[in-house]
């Protein structure tokens, strides 16, 4: 093929006429097939990163799985201790801290955890497992309390919180 171009280029030095125009025509067709080639391993390129940073998201969320059962578990020992005992300031300020704690390494990891209860409700990021009445005068659906977190990466949800849901009192 680049002789044919530089056979094109040596044509037009060596006589004074216009090369002739099936050479030139080939090399231009040449030319299509090298763009049409270049656009196919384009996409084929996109179409590997794509897939390359898929697999490293599923790596990285099959890896977090452990860091998640340990979540799971400080988030029902939490939960249970605060509605069985009555707690002081001190002992919720110490639950909070191993919160953040845990939340900042998640972070660290791209990760973030859905838990907290009293927000209005998102289906994107909790799944309503019940629905129970308001006692207020709200006009929209809040989350009442979450029965097991949801986990996000990367911006993506990749398991939407369990919540108990308060619906307003007209519907």
């Amino acid at each position: 093929m680049w002789s044919r171009i530089l056979e094109l280029f040596r044509i037009g030095r060596t006589t004074s006429s216009p090369p002739e125009q099936p050479a030139a025509e080939k090399a231009l067709e040449e030319l299509r097939a090298i763009k049409k080639l270049l656009r196919k391993q384009e996409l084929f390129l996109e179409n590997f990163r794509v897939e390359i940073t898929t697999k490293l998201d599923e790596r990285d969320v099959l890896s977090a799985e452990p860091l998640f059962q340990i979540v799971e578990a400080f988030f029902h020992l939490d939960a249970s201790i605060r509605e069985i005992l009555t707690l002081s300031p001190g002992h919720v300020e110490a639950l909070e801290m191993v919160w953040r704690k845990l939340e900042q390494y998640l972070r660290l990891k791209m990760f973030e955890v859905i838990r907290r209860a009293g927000v209005p409700f998102d289906p994107r990021l909790y799944e309503a497992v019940e629905t129970v009445r308001a006692a207020g005068h709200s006009s929209r659906l809040t989350v009442e309390k979450v029965a097991q977190p949801g986990y996000v990466h990367k911006g993506r949800v990749i398991r939407p919180a369990k919540a108990i849901i308060s619906s307003p009192q007209d519907q």
